[in-house]
């Protein structure tokens, strides 16, 4: 499959991560935080993954869901985990490898594990639009070589825990699963913890309704992703979802990228290059797309001399730039979006060499013709607290003319200091009225057709995607209620 078929727009993350205590040694696994508290799951292809993110949006904690590509015949490309997992990533959860089966570290050569990671990478990129930084072995402990061989190799955060829940034991229970986070709740919050339960398991996932998680928080604990408690970032690369073709399946034998991109060229890496993201700006492609033709680099250290695949660029060449413009101290790919009328993506996918939140000044930008385009009569910075409809009041603006001027916002959780377009009031403040009157009393009500926007993940910069409806029917065995007292059919 080539890798220019996949129809997402990237950035490679440029931050360098503050290790701190991290990691004692680079072929040991990191056990626990350095603060608060990760509880985290393996096997995180499941039916009630829905159930799991609901539960702790319900309590406002975050989670880290550790993912398998195809375990026990539950493929990750089905559409009901490929629905699951974007409603968990855009409720602002981590997603994390846990290889692509559920197979034994130990038993594997060097070229298997190998292929055990790279797939998975595959597919979450495929799925998400991100590359995961960190893995943990499905079985048992690693040995150091392979905890070295991962890390250099492929640049993974290897980790592991301080606490597994036993869930998948036999004998395990909703009652000893919450009896078992009501333990680490008593040893104070001071206390960090890394904690393993199971979201394939009755006893994992019937402990959270009986009020595992809500244990920690009611001690006083911050539940966290894993790259939070670390202090680092949780995804390589970082960008748009994929569109579903005939490559999303696990069946048949698995070909690497590498053997199936066609190369326009071969470049020997400089000593100064040392990123996937610095290569793909000489060629005028993405990181991930240098990634996917290199799936052996590891994009954040590679060496000088180091033989690349440049992908061909053909399909990624902007568009027409309409005007240059040169980036200014502190702009952001939302920022220049908001100055020239056009969408975060429309602006991304012209200029796909830049990371969006670290633009440096004099930075040369093509900017395209707008789609639908929208005059910005100003740009307002947004203060802690801000929705759309609070600025679209301070303006004089319904809510539909600033959620239509800036698609790439959450309406709801706008950042603090965020930059938002405020169009003009005769293009934009419009809205389809409907008035009722009756002889008591007289409602007006202003209604809008649009989408649900997307959530902005609180660990990275997403350009604009559209939030997929999530069929609870389709996901749920049970309703939450119903699945508090028995789970009895097994997750795909």
């Amino acid at each position: 499959m080539s890798a220019i078929s996949i129809a997402i727009s990237v950035f490679l993350a440029l931050a360098s991560p503050s290790f701190g205590s991290l990691l004692a040694r680079d072929d040991v696994a990191a056990q626990n935080c350095n603060h608060d508290f990760a509880y985290t799951w393996d096997d995180g292809l499941s039916l009630w993954q829905v159930d799991i993110v609901d539960e702790f949006t319900c309590i406002g904690g975050k989670t880290t869901f550790f993912v398998h590509g195809n375990n026990q015949g539950s493929c990750i490309y089905s559409e009901d985990h490929v629905q699951s997992l974007r409603y968990a990533f855009e409720s602002g959860h981590q997603i994390a490898s846990n290889s692509w089966s559920n197979v034994d570290f130990s038993s594997l050569s060097q070229s298997q594990i190998d292929i055990e990671i790279q797939r998975l990478d595959e597919a979450i990129v495929k799925i998400l639009g991100v590359k995961p930084r960190f893995f943990r072995a499905p079985q048992g402990q690693l040995s150091a070589s392979t905890i070295s061989y991962i890390e250099s190799k492929h640049g993974k955060i290897v980790v592991s825990t301080d606490s597994d829940s036993g869930d998948i034991q036999g004998g395990a229970s909703p009652e000893g699963n919450l009896a078992f986070y009501q333990n680490l709740a008593k040893q104070g919050k001071s206390k960090p913890h890394l904690s393993r339960s199971y979201a394939t398991t009755v006893a994992g996932v019937d402990g959270l309704d009986f009020g595992s998680a809500e244990t920690l928080i009611n001690a006083g604990f911050k539940l966290i992703s894993v790259a939070e408690c670390l202090d680092t970032n949780a995804y390589e690369a970082v960008g748009s979802y994929g569109v579903r073709d005939s490559s999303w399946t696990c069946d048949g034998s698995w070909t690497s990228p590498s053997t199936s991109t066609t190369c326009s060229q071969t470049y020997a890496a400089a000593a100064d290059d040392k990123t996937c993201e610095k290569i793909g700006a000489r060629f005028g492609v993405s990181g991930l797309a240098i990634y996917l033709a290199n799936p052996y680099l590891n994009c954040g250290d590679i060496w000088a001399y180091t033989p690349v695949c440049i992908p061909n660029v053909a399909a990624t060449l902007p568009t027409v730039c309409v005007q240059k413009y040169t980036a200014a101290k502190g702009d952001t790919c939302s920022k220049i979006a908001g100055l020239f009328g056009v969408t975060s993506e429309e602006l991304f996918a012209a200029n796909t060499f830049v990371n969006c939140n670290d633009i440096w000044q004099g930075t040369s930008f093509c900017i395209p013709k707008a789609s639908n385009p929208t005059s910005c009569v100003s740009t307002y910075t947004a203060s802690d607290g801000d929705t759309c409809k609070k600025i679209a009041d301070k303006y004089g603006l319904n809510t539909a003319a600033i959620r239509n001027a800036n698609s790439f916002v959450n309406c709801d959780d706008i950042w603090a200091h965020t930059p938002i377009c405020i169009p003009g009031k005769t293009a934009t403040n419009t809205a389809t009225s409907t008035t009722t009157t009756t002889t008591t009393t007289t409602t007006t009500t202003s209604t809008s057709t649009t989408t649900t926007p997307l959530r902005q993940h609180p660990l990275v910069f997403l350009p604009t995607q559209p939030l997929r409806v999530i069929l609870a029917s389709r996901l749920r065995t049970t309703s939450v209620s119903a699945s508090r007292r028995s789970r009895t059919q097994t997750p795909l």
